[in-house]
Order: structure tokens, then sequence, then C-alpha cells
């Protein structure tokens, strides 16, 4: 998941790392990395409640490497 780094995304991070807990228990190797953007700050970029297989960061060099990897991402368009 990633959202960008101008806040305004805010609500919707903090609903997907919410829903987390449940997803993961439908499919227990879910993993899950939620990148707020550089603007973020760390608490808008937690959001909420980490748990076992979920991170959040604010920023990842390069990105597209791990969009590319994974099976699916979810963006906020501007």
């Amino acid at each position: 998941m990633t959202v960008g780094g101008s806040g305004v995304g805010g609500d919707l991070l903090r609903r997907v790392i919410s829903s987390f807990t449940d997803a993961k228990g439908l499919v227990p190797a879910l993993r899950m990395i939620v990148v707020a953007g550089r603007g973020s700050t760390q608490r808008q970029c937690r959001g909420g409640r980490e748990s076992t297989g979920s991170r959040s960061v604010p920023y990842v060099h390069n990105l597209y490497r791990h969009l590319a990897a994974c099976d699916l991402a979810m963006c906020k368009a501007d």
C-alpha cells in the first residue's frame, strides 16, 4: 500500500492497516508493507496497530521493485 507523501491518504492508511488482522486470519501467509511517503510523519505512517506480517515505513528506495514483486498493490492516485 502506498499513498504518497502529502498526508492526504492518512484515512486510507488507517483503514487498510486496521483491516490487516482480519485479512491475515483468512490468508495466514499474508504480509503487508505500508509506504506512507517521504513527507509523512511516523505517526501518520503508522496510522494504526502493526501486527506480525505488517510493517509501516515512510519511504522505500526503488519502490517500483516492491510493486513489481507484490501480488496486490493499493495506491492512491493523484
